[in-house]
């Protein structure tokens, strides 16, 4: 529960430090005294949006503070979010002027996502906002599932349709490649069949080039090994001499050591020289033998390879290589991609099945609960003078399942006997509205079992008789959750257990709102004036006292 509020820098409010205690608290003060601050402030630490314009101006920055006292059902959430926990756990929330927003659990920096998913387990705050939300379907389904004791079940159901979802948008996304590539497939075709005419992992474009300049100098070259010929080969050449010297050394060899060298080196030469007159030979029969449609075969090659080169923009047969690959690959993957669009297609209509059935299940469970939380919602509305209540989750069965399972809600409701429940918007006044809420809320707290309640104007639109009731009511409800209710009427502020007031002061022209706890005797003197205005008479303060002590 809140334990303690701490307000500084914010709104009117310069410095505001409040002790609350666990069972009614109520807060009252006149019309613009600054109550509704104190209701933006426990927003603020709950992680809605900040309104920088409430930074107040003593200071560049307005900071909230609270104090929960927690049980250790919340160690799980310390844990999974590294923070530190303590049974007296700290929210900080600090915002300034220069429109930025600080978060702390216990001195620890948290995000506002954080902040939301913590405090919804310690406090809700029910304002006149949420009455008119009662207007809207999807918050009846809401409510609906937390009475129904479904938010479990539903929960898991949203978990696996959204795995669905996802599953769904995969499945159009290939689709829409395939159907991408399908249309390119023509052209992806036809390129990769010029590609693969060329050859190129077998053929080695560079050589045919080099090949090529060698034809077109057929001429010289043959020149040049028939001059290699020429001085190797022939009687009288560079051969014919050095055999000749080899001859006459090997002689002289026993004469003269060094003639050895000179003999093995000699040798050496006219094998190196031998090669090269037989690789003479060789290229010059191979050049001999080329045919004039030889160059021309190789012309077309090359022509076809640059045409490629210069078509895709690329500069070598790797570049080419690698795009033909790429082509491939685009290619193959679509056969790829069809087969699983093939698996995913299957495994989506299982799926598609299961959360038919699992909203189904969950639709069955709300209806078979309709009894009970109708029944208990009309109790207690009797309670609160509305006898001849009727009002039913009007639940219809859709087609088609979405987020939140099969279910289509209408809440409806009739306050006066012998007319029909019509949609809670064409029935209910501000009053009825009001007390319906309540009883949604009291047995929402119940089956949420949260911590601490705040109501923001709760009682609008009722008096007399049904505002005592909803007093005993708020009262009851405090045995087992922590109330605090931001109210104008006398009635149900006199059974509270512990009363502050909203004063505004003007101190130098400038306005402030502070908050006093107000003792027995204020207290009676503060339920007087909620009921006769600023001329509190002693006829007031009689009925203030019996209003307390009424049961």
């Amino acid at each position: 529960m809140l334990v303690n509020l701490s307000i500084s820098n914010f709104s009117l409010i310069e410095h505001l430090e409040v002790k609350l205690e666990k069972g009614f608290t109520v807060i009252t003060g006149e019309t613009g005294s600054g109550k509704s601050i104190l209701f933006n402030a426990l927003n603020l630490l709950l992680g809605q949006r900040a309104d920088f314009s409430l930074i107040g101006q003593n200071s560049s920055k307005a900071i909230v503070e609270g104090e929960f006292l927690i049980d250790e059902s919340y160690i799980s959430f310390f844990l999974e979010n590294d923070l530190d926990y303590s049974n007296n756990t700290i929210i900080r929330r600090e915002i300034n002027n220069q429109s930025r927003s600080r978060i702390f659990i216990n001195d620890t920096p948290v995000s506002l996502t954080l902040i939301k998913e913590f405090s919804s387990k310690l406090i809700q705050i029910h304002s006149q906002y949420n009455t008119l939300q009662l207007n809207d379907v999807n918050y009846q389904l809401e409510i609906l599932d937390v009475l129904s004791e479904t938010e479990i079940e539903k929960r898991k159901y949203s978990e696996k349709f959204l795995d669905f979802k996802k599953l769904e948008k995969k499945i159009k996304s290939i689709k829409k490649n395939i159907d991408q590539k399908i249309k390119s497939i023509d052209y992806n075709s036809f390129i990769l069949n010029e590609l693969k005419l060329l050859n190129l992992e077998t053929i080695d474009y560079n050589q045919i080039e080099i090949q090529l300049k060698k034809n077109e100098n057929i001429e010289e070259l043959l020149k040049v090994y028939n001059v290699t010929e020429k001085h190797l080969g022939n009687d009288g050449g560079v051969l014919d001499i050095l055999e000749n010297i080899k001859s006459q050394i090997s002689l002289m060899l026993e004469y003269d050591d060094s003639l050895v060298e000179i003999h093995s080196r000699i040798d050496s030469v006219i094998l190196e020289l031998k090669d090269v007159e037989a690789q003479s030979i060789s290229s010059f029969e191979e050049l001999n033998g080329l045919q004039e449609n030889d160059s021309e075969l190789l012309i077309q090659q090359l022509d076809a390879y640059n045409k490629l080169l210069n078509k895709h923009r690329l500069n070598n047969q790797k570049e080419l290589l690698h795009f033909q690959y790429e082509i491939e690959e685009k290619m193959n993957s679509i056969d790829e991609e069809s087969l699983e669009f093939k698996n995913l297609t299957v495994l989506f209509n299982e799926k598609r099945e299961m959360i038919i059935k699992n909203a189904k299940e969950l639709h069955d469970l709300r209806l078979k609960s309709l009894p009970f939380v109708c029944s208990n919602i009309q109790n207690i509305l009797k309670n609160l003078k509305l006898p001849h209540t009727k009002l039913d989750f009007n639940l219809k069965k859709i087609n088609e399942p979405d987020i939140n399972g099969c279910s289509e809600v209408d809440f409806l409701f009739s306050a006066n006997i012998n007319l029909v429940p019509v949609p809670i918007y064409k029935a209910a006044s501000g009053g009825e509205l009001s007390r319906l809420m309540l009883a949604l809320q009291k047995m929402i707290s119940e089956k949420k079992k949260l911590p601490t309640i705040l109501f923001d104007e709760i009682d609008t639109g009722v008096s007399g008789d049904v505002a005592y009731k909803l007093g005993k009511l708020l009262s009851l409800m405090s045995n087992n959750v922590q109330i605090i209710a931001i109210t104008h009427l006398p009635q149900v502020a006199a059974k509270a257990h512990q009363h502050f007031k909203v004063n505004k002061i003007n101190i130098n022209n400038t306005a402030s709102s502070n908050l006093t706890k107000l003792n027995d005797s204020e207290r009676v003197e503060e339920i007087a004036r909620l009921m006769s205005g600023e001329i509190i008479s002693n006829a007031a303060i009689e009925n203030a006292k019996n209003l307390i002590l009424a049961k």
